[in-house]
């Protein structure tokens, strides 16, 4: 049977040898653990077995029982996967104080003079080539183009297994289209009437629903297409192609006219945040199952 280590009140006031506990610390003496399981913990945990065998006290033991949680401390703190979960729910911070900030000035009435100005300028610098090729553009952001560019993104994910890829992959999506409704009958916007439009559109103006989908998607796959890239040059490129798509898309809204700069700027930042939360949450979801 192992022997037990006895760490008295006496001995941590200095008792000498010989010279015994007083009774009324003695009779607090209560057994802590053995010598084999102590040296056992030390072991396991790191912690060098530089005492000898009885010299196991209170402190060598709250030493031993802090490991551990010194271990979780440092793994957390210059973990980079944590580090990563900090980058991406910085960027959401951010993006929704933007659209925030938007969407406060809108409701104050200080953003008409700025959208009226930009949309005159911009309807100044029309030809019928620019025109064609914002059609073509604004298509990448279409309601028929999301939801195919989502399906197959989808088939290609869970074929090659990639279950989370997938589940943030439809989460992007759908809930781009679910915040885009619902913001739009809350401020209920109307189009732009001071210029011609160039396309039939329907519906509430802002924020933009093309500039919320093409953010959110085309950030989403880019984010997830990085987990199979090694080199951070090509992950870079990804992400930058996604952005400056998202930003001709949001461009060709104003360009023709169904759209205020208001509402593809704070459709942007929209899209762009909810992308960022699902790639945090996603992140820390693995970080938490792999321990």
């Amino acid at each position: 049977m192992d022997r037990e280590v006895h760490a008295t009140a006496g001995q941590e006031a200095g008792a000498t040898d010989g010279e015994p506990a007083p009774k009324s610390m003695r009779s607090s003496t209560k057994p802590m653990v053995s010598a084999k399981k102590a040296a056992r913990y030390f072991k396991v945990n790191g912690v060098p077995n530089a005492f000898g065998p009885g010299q196991f006290t209170i402190r060598t033991c709250l030493v031993a029982a802090s490991v551990p949680f010194v271990k979780f401390t440092n793994r957390l703190v210059f973990s980079a996967r944590v580090g990563r979960i900090c980058l991406w729910w910085g960027g959401t911070v951010l993006a929704m104080g933007t659209f925030a900030r938007f969407t406060r000035e809108l409701i104050e009435g200080e953003v008409a003079t700025f959208d009226n100005g930009i949309l005159l300028r911009v309807a100044k610098i029309r030809t019928p080539s620019l025109t064609s090729a914002a059609i073509d553009v604004t298509a990448l952001g279409s309601s028929a183009m999301v939801i195919l560019l989502s399906g197959f993104a989808l088939l290609v994910l869970l074929a090659i297994r990639d279950r989370r890829g997938a589940l943030q992959m439809f989460l992007a999506s759908a809930g781009a289209g679910i915040l885009t409704f619902i913001t739009k009958n809350m401020i209920e916007r109307a189009r732009p009437v001071d210029v011609n439009q160039l396309v039939v559109v329907s519906g509430f103006s802002y924020p933009s629903g093309h500039s919320v989908s093409t953010s959110a998607l085309y950030l989403t796959i880019a984010i997830i297409g990085c987990r199979y890239v090694r080199r951070a040059s090509a992950r870079a490129t990804m992400v930058l192609a996604a952005f400056v798509v998202s930003v001709l898309v949001a461009a060709s809204r104003v360009y023709l006219g169904v759209h205020y700069a208001t509402d593809v700027l704070s459709g942007l930042s929209l899209g762009v945040a909810w992308a960022l939360l699902l790639t945090g949450l996603f992140t820390l979801h693995a970080h938490r199952r792999d321990g």
